[in-house]
């Protein structure tokens, strides 16, 4: 398991690209700012703004088209670990900048980023990309894992 740098490091640079999100409707597959984007879109999106390296160049990701499919949840777990590099750790430490998932259903997973203060932001069938507390009952139950985003090793 890495142990790496966290990725996100100028806080107020990350802040200011989610703040831009906030607003994007809810489009499944789209990744386009203002326009419509997905849970998975969203995040990838903010990351290559951030300048994630290589991320841009990856294929985008092999989620189904049927979100709520059988697999959706393992193969969101594993688009997020052929995208980024990281480690998996407690939801319950979850900090600023990790991703958080959560299964909603048994085979809908969904995914969103954590802004501290225990908030994070994501998208959803019809909503917009928007701001959601933690500590909300629902999205508090429905947390099942966190991925902490690492900077790649310059080598």
């Amino acid at each position: 398991m890495s142990m790496g740098k966290r990725f996100i490091i100028d806080i107020e640079r990350f802040l200011e690209e989610v703040e831009s999100w906030k607003g994007t409707p809810f489009r499944h597959l789209g990744e386009q700012k203002g326009i419509g984007v997905d849970c998975v879109h969203l995040i990838r999106g903010m990351l290559i703004n951030l300048d994630y390296p290589g991320l841009a160049d990856l294929p985008m990701p092999r989620y189904p088209r049927d979100y709520t499919a059988e697999d959706a949840g393992t193969r969101l777990v594993d688009e997020i670990e052929r995208m980024l590099s990281g480690r998996w750790v407690d939801p319950r430490d979850a900090q600023l900048g990790d991703l958080l998932v959560f299964r909603i259903h048994q085979s809908q997973w969904h995914v969103g980023i954590h802004i501290g203060n225990n908030r994070f932001v994501h998208v959803y069938e019809d909503n917009e990309a928007h701001e959601t507390s933690l500590l909300d009952k629902f999205w508090k139950r429905k947390l099942a894992k966190c991925f902490v985003i690492e900077a790649h090793n310059e080598s």
